[in-house]
């Protein structure tokens, strides 16, 4: 893997805590082995509650794109996708792995361009759909959506979700495992979030703000938005991919709901995108955490030590692993 340490900041805040080098085509397929996998089932949910409020699906936006995980199931309703990302090695990488899956290529468009500056590039109420895929955190959350809110048609709809780290769904492993996979995810990204320069140190403590609030930071000004929905699976579990031990920052939680939306808590299924996976697999979440993580645990004797920890308390065989996921969806108001 060629991208071993954090990248220096420049231009937007969000580029200089995830940005990967154009040949890390075998971090995304590690990425994509072990993250959830996104079901129809998620997506038609999304597409009924789009419908309930607007009658066209001609065009969505898939934010912070990645390697494209999210673009095929939005062009199964959506006549044409944008798959937008800050990283033009990330846009490669998607065009690459979504030319087989998707032969029509004039139903795909691919831009480069941060998330907060979208708005400028297409006109005003223009789009049906906008996908924001486990990349809100990142973002300068006032700016991104007072852009939706811009680019969406009267009534089109905002889909933003978010996962955390897996956790161990079966109660003896709850047990024994949980806390050592937590100890593992926090001394590694303590060695990529703490002992950073001002800007990517405000930028850490934006994501982890976020990620600790469960979107609940995200507002969404009652002018320009209606029908929204905070939806909470899995509330028991930790949302964040890692905890205060790795950060050198106050960790903060704060809450910026507004009293007319509608709010899903504590939907506990263990079963939602459920996984299972021996250690093995477990292994290779941890190393694609985070780019370039696994050259820091391999040069870790601590964390190897836990490491070997875990794979005794898992044992032989495959074990039961769910997801904390919060999901936030809204329609663009018609008389903003």
């Amino acid at each position: 893997m060629s991208s071993k340490t954090i990248a220096p900041v420049q231009g937007n805040e969000s580029e200089s805590i995830w940005k990967l080098e154009a040949d890390d085509a075998a971090y995304w397929d590690l990425y994509l082995a072990t993250r959830p996998q996104y079901t129809l089932s998620f997506f038609e949910e999304m597409y009924a509650y789009h419908a309930a409020h607007c009658s066209s699906f001609e065009t969505a936006i898939d934010v912070g794109t990645g390697c494209g995980q999210a673009v095929p199931k939005l062009a199964h309703r959506f006549s044409h996708v944008v798959a937008s990302d800050n990283s033009p090695d990330h846009i490669a990488e998607a065009r690459r792995r979504l030319a087989p899956l998707l032969p029509e290529h004039d139903r795909v468009t691919f831009t480069v361009c941060p998330a907060e500056d979208l708005a400028s590039r297409y006109s005003p109420a223009s789009i049906d759909f906008i996908a924001v895929a486990e990349c809100m955190p990142l973002l300068d959350i006032d700016t991104a959506i007072d852009g939706f809110a811009r680019l969406l048609r009267p009534g089109a709809t905002l889909a933003i979700w978010f996962y955390g780290r897996p956790h161990f769904a079966e109660p003896a492993f709850t047990q024994t495992c949980q806390p050592l996979l937590d100890r593992i995810l926090d001394s590694s990204f303590r060695k990529v979030v703490s002992g950073r320069n001002p800007e990517q140190r405000a930028a850490w403590q934006r994501v982890m703000r976020g990620m600790n609030s469960w979107l609940d930071d995200v507002a969404l000004p009652e002018a320009q938005w209606d029908h929204v929905q905070r939806r909470k699976w899995n509330e028991h579990a930790y949302l964040p991919f890692f905890g205060p031990d790795a950060c050198d920052f106050e960790v903060e939680r704060t809450s910026r709901v507004g009293g007319w939306e509608e709010m899903h808590h504590h939907l506990k299924d263990e079963s939602f995108w459920e996984v299972r996976w021996d250690f093995a697999t477990l292994n290779d979440f941890v190393a694609a955490s985070f780019p370039g993580m696994k050259a820091l645990q391999d040069d870790d004797r601590d964390i190897q030590r836990l490491l070997d920890e875990l794979r005794i308390q898992m044992g032989v065989g495959v074990r039961k692993f769910a997801w904390p996921v919060v999901q936030i969806l809204a329609s663009r108001k018609f008389d903003a």
